[in-house]
């Protein structure tokens, strides 16, 4: 293209919101959509935990719940091209296979995903939809206008109607990949192609702010407040970490960069963050690794597919990613070595002509983007090997502990506590917290839903909870946030959940020891208790009034702490003193006196685990 002709065409694309280039048509229905189940499938396979030495994993189970059609644009079927769930709403997008610009967005009811209901339609006779985006109310869609190319579509949802806020033109002739993270999103277009940084600090009407050139730009992901990462160069494809530039168009050349083999001109690429591991979906060369650590792009390794790899999601444990790979349909990869990723299981309904295009996992719900096939919703189970205990000596809520820390202990804790993936949550508050920091179990319950999950919240009856109680549950969540549990019915209960294989997390300051005379928590903690932590090293700490301890988590190499490695915050409650019992517990944070000049070398444990695969390790099992 003509230099001069391309600047041109930068400086309108800053400027240029189309008000209606489209034609548009918006409805919706309360009928039911589905077109019935599949019939269950289960494989099984082995999964070994890090050291690759012992099994926690031996089936996963998934089950066809619903099939969606694809909507019909003047007479023609379109092609589901994206996936997003938020509550419990499925948003999914459509485009045109070939030469014509036909695309539709739908909002599907998913509260019974046996049975969606299609809540709104954006039907788009003049224009593709291949990617959506959510925040808030506002649904951000790229595609493609059959007038005036890449394009990015704003929605709103209000009161249960859609409304389409805007479109504004965008460099390219097809906008190929989108993120929005808070007041900025990136989106990639391949021809021209380039990364198109865009201003949402007004959501209803976002606008592009600037536009770096890259050929073939086909995925793009922010990795913080002014960096992003981009996949762009056809059949010579590199990945490159990018700054972003201090004034528009002042752009300097990438930070690092990474080739990547196996992508092809013209098909979608797709990436997912697993903590700093970048999985990248790289057409037909397979699904390849990256670390980002340290700044830079690392090659970890490669998986070969038998389809065209798409869409990935990992299941909220994060030890395995579910993959749209094509024609091959669903597959599921061990995500815990990244180094020598495996194929686990493989899924597919080869009653239709469907292509795995992109998925979005929430809890046991799979949704997929099943191209010409519609949007497909399935459940899904992962049967793990044993129960897991986690205990938190500290109230969530504490003034020291940031929130984000905290929200992410909290959602850590209970996806890997979980004895399968997803897990259904009961948090319980202890009757007997004689109004200490009261509001801390319902403070972690918001924390929790917060983050998507569908949490059912108790208060412990009197003389304690039964078996009835907690059964249909995963995750049993017990908090007494500054007093010890008193009931000893409650005790023998949480123990035969955990011997049947359910998980439990035992959370507050005070958990180490009963009010019950002759009555051990060692057997959910595996931790011997010393006192309660009034005093430490000389120094009085208590109700945020005194000293403060200094909590800090380990690097140990943990689920529960990914991500949290070497952070650290004060405590200013009581925190009890105990030492593990080295039965295969593993401590992944630990309580010192703030500001100890280095004369007091004592500690204190405050996140501890417990999973049977560690005690078979220790006993050589």
């Amino acid at each position: 293209m003509n230099r001069a002709l391309y600047s041109g065409l930068l400086s309108l694309s800053l400027t240029a919101c189309i008000a209606e280039p489209e034609v548009m048509e918006i409805g919706e229905s309360t009928a039911s959509i589905t077109e019935g189940e599949d019939e269950a499938q289960f494989e099984v396979f082995s999964m070994l935990d890090e050291t690759g030495s012992v099994v926690v994993s031996n089936g996963m189970e998934l089950r066809g719940l619903s099939r969606i059609s694809s909507p019909i644009i003047d007479g023609q079927s379109v092609q589901a091209t994206d996936i997003l769930i938020a509550d419990n709403i499925v948003y999914a997008t459509y485009n045109t296979a070939g030469e014509s610009f036909r695309g539709a967005l739908q909002l599907i009811d998913i509260s019974d995903p046996e049975v969606p209901v299609l809540l709104q339609e954006a039907r788009l006779y003049n224009s593709e939809a291949n990617r959506v985006q959510v925040q808030g109310d506002y649904i951000y869609v790229a595609g493609g206008d059959n007038a005036v190319g890449a394009s990015l579509y704003t929605f709103q949802l209000t009161a249960g109607a859609l409304e389409h806020l805007s479109t504004v033109a965008l460099l390219g002739y097809q906008t190929t990949m989108l993120q929005v993270d808070d007041d900025r999103g990136y989106a990639t277009s391949g021809d021209p192609g380039g990364v198109t940084v865009l201003d949402l600090s007004n959501p209803a009407e976002p606008h592009a702010a600037d536009f770096l050139e890259l050929p073939d730009a086909r995925y793009v992901a922010g990795l913080g407040s002014d960096e992003f990462i981009v996949l762009a160069g056809g059949t010579e494809a590199e990945l490159a970490r990018y700054n972003l530039p201090e004034a528009p168009g002042q752009w300097l050349g990438p930070s690092t960069t990474a080739s990547v083999d196996g992508v092809t001109i013209g098909a979608p690429s797709w990436g997912n963050l697993f903590g700093n591991d970048l999985y990248i979906s790289a057409d037909i060369g397979g699904l390849a690794t990256f670390s980002l650590d340290d700044g830079g792009i690392a090659p970890i390794g490669v998986l070969p597919t038998q389809g065209d790899a798409n869409g990935l999601a990992p299941t909220p444990d994060r030890r395995i990613a579910i993959l749209a790979n094509g024609q091959e349909g669903l597959v599921a990869i061990d995500s815990q070595n990244v180094a020598n990723a495996n194929v686990l299981a493989s899924y597919d309904m080869p009653s239709d002509s469907g292509s795995a295009n992109a998925i979005a996992v929430r809890h046991d719900l799979i949704a997929l983007a099943d191209g010409r096939g519609g949007v497909k919703l399935l459940d899904y189970n992962v049967n793990n090997v044993g129960a897991r205990l986690t205990t938190i000596l500290m109230t969530f809520s504490n003034p020291g502990i940031p929130e984000s820390i905290a929200a992410t202990l909290a959602r850590q804790a209970v996806n890997w506590t979980s004895p399968r993936s997803p897990s259904r949550v009961i948090v319980i508050r202890d009757d007997a917290h004689s109004g200490e920091s009261s509001m801390d179990t319902q403070f972690v319950v918001e924390l929790l839903r917060g983050q998507g999950y569908e949490v059912d919240y108790m208060e412990e009856p009197p003389g304690g909870i039964e078996t009835s109680d907690i059964e249909d549950y995963e995750v049993v969540w017990f908090s007494n946030p500054g007093w010890p549990l008193d009931d000893r019915l409650t005790f023998n209960t949480l123990v035969a959940f955990s011997q049947s294989g359910g998980g439990v997390v035992l959370q507050g300051d005070d958990m180490t020891w009963t009010s019950q005379s002759n009555l051990s928590l060692s057997p959910l903690t595996y931790l011997e208790n010393i006192d309660n932590g009034a005093r430490f090293c000389g120094v009085g700490i208590d109700n945020n009034n005194g000293g403060k301890y200094r909590v800090t988590f380990t690097d140990t190499d943990h689920p529960v702490i990914d991500g949290l490695h070497g952070e650290s915050f004060t405590y200013g409650d009581d925190v009890d003193r105990s030492v593990p019992l080295g039965q295969g517990e593993e401590v992944l944070a630990w309580a010192t006196l703030d500001g100890d000049d280095g004369s007091c070398m004592d500690r204190s444990p405050v996140v501890i685990t417990f999973g049977p695969e560690r005690a078979a390790q220790l006993q050589g099992l």
